[in-house]
């Protein structure tokens, strides 16, 4: 590439600037005269010169073109881990209170119904119905009236071992600490329902085979 007087050999007007030239085969081209892809073709074909040079030219963009949009990607995919590393950390964190919030809430169930739960699957089965009861509509746990919850709690639970065993009412003693009665009741709620679970499959069965 060099700059003065010149015939382009593409348009075949005179220019005076920056040209594309070939000092082998005696080739000027202007520069916007390069960038017309057909007429670069055609050139091509008849000066190999030219033809290597603008292969060259060519490579070198696409070059360019690739190393750009490997540096976007890997700036998106930075962001894009910076994000997965911000969600693991909240999941994280999340995890951590809720973990911290049964903690407080065991305590204090505990301590309301003079009675330690030394059983950690006992402990996620309350968790589980404490969660589908509702009765722990806030996270307020230091200001709740736990006793209130242990009641509602054991009633409810007395509801359902009834139904569950014919409407046969469970027989409590009531000399044992209130949070073990409810341990007692959710064992029962687990043994009778899968009992119940049984005698409908055994219903189901006998149908089938007469008819």
């Amino acid at each position: 590439m060099y700059s003065g007087e010149y015939s382009c050999d593409g348009c075949h007007e005179l220019g005076d600037g920056w040209v594309y030239h070939c000092d082998t085969c005696k080739f000027d081209l202007h520069i916007s005269c390069v960038e017309a892809s057909k007429k670069v073709s055609i050139f091509a074909k008849k000066f190999p010169y030219f033809t290597d040079f603008e292969r060259r030219r060519r490579n070198a963009v696409e070059s360019e073109k690739k190393r750009r949009e490997s540096i976007e990607r890997r700036n998106i995919e930075d962001v894009s881990r910076s994000n997965d590393d911000e969600d693991s950390e909240q999941l994280r964190k999340k995890l951590e209170d809720d973990d911290a919030f049964w903690r407080a809430v065991m305590s204090l169930l505990e301590e309301a119904g003079d009675y330690s739960i030394g059983d950690a699957s006992s402990k996620k089965l309350l968790q589980v119905r404490l969660e589908n009861s509702g009765l722990l509509a806030s996270r307020q746990v230091l200001t709740t009236d736990f006793k209130s919850i242990l009641d509602a709690l054991e009633k409810s639970m007395l509801t359902s071992v009834t139904q569950l065993n014919n409407n046969q009412p469970p027989r409590l003693d009531q000399s044992v600490p209130q949070l073990q009665r409810i341990c007692r009741l959710e064992k029962a709620i687990q043994v009778l329902s899968i009992r119940k679970v049984e005698e409908q499959r055994i219903v189901c069965t006998t149908s089938r085979s007469l008819t």
